[in-house]
């Protein structure tokens, strides 16, 4: 039951955001990503610890800005997520820069793939997406979400699986032998390509 209940309400809010124009959706995804926050214990529990382990000589103060704008991001990002059919080659640069995207050309003008080691940084689901829209599909893995139907429902936008591969080890290996490019998803890291909201 509580499954169905979290999904109906996902799928609720990603249908009120895609007929919302972008700035309001962005500014009610990022209010609903607060409320979600303030009402997720482990989730507060979690930003805290690892913002601890990260930053020890930071302030209290410090560590709530970077929360505060870890919420944005999300909410920016499920906003844009319900538009990514509307996105092109041609406009997907209005919301999206790829910083470094020189890097991983010359990596594929040596006739090899690319490996990524990164992180939620900046825009990263979305510059996974411009990736494909650039000619360059990404084959990526990352843990699946606790709710298999809000994980069907995120995976199953028909724009977003024709550019990205499923998320599991057999097509990683699948791009890697293809000469794609693609990584493993993890929650720290550095990359010398990043994606950032205009």
């Amino acid at each position: 039951m509580k499954e169905w209940i979290e999904y109906a309400a996902v799928w609720v809010i990603l249908k009120g955001l895609g007929v919302l124009p972008q700035p309001l959706a962005r500014s009610f995804a990022s209010g609903m990503m607060r409320i979600f926050y303030a009402l997720l214990p482990r989730l507060r529990k979690t930003a805290e610890v690892n913002l601890r382990i990260a930053f020890p000589e930071w302030s209290d103060d410090q560590r709530k800005k970077v929360v505060r704008g870890m919420l944005r991001n999300l909410g920016w990002m499920a906003a844009e997520f319900v538009r990514l059919p509307k996105y092109t080659k041609e406009n997907i640069e209005q919301i999206l820069v790829l910083d470094g995207h020189e890097n991983f050309l010359e990596g594929q003008r040596r006739g090899k793939g690319v490996l990524y080691l990164t992180g939620h940084i900046g825009a990263w689901e979305l510059s996974s997406f411009a990736h494909a829209l650039y000619g360059f599909p990404l084959h990526y893995m990352a843990r699946r979400i606790d709710n298999h139907r809000i994980d069907a429902l995120v995976n199953s936008s028909s724009d977003f699986q024709k550019r990205i591969s499923p998320r599991d080890a057999e097509s990683l290996e699948r791009g890697r032998n293809g000469r794609n490019s693609g990584g493993p998803e993890h929650h720290a890291g550095r990359s010398r390509v990043r994606g950032f909201f205009r």
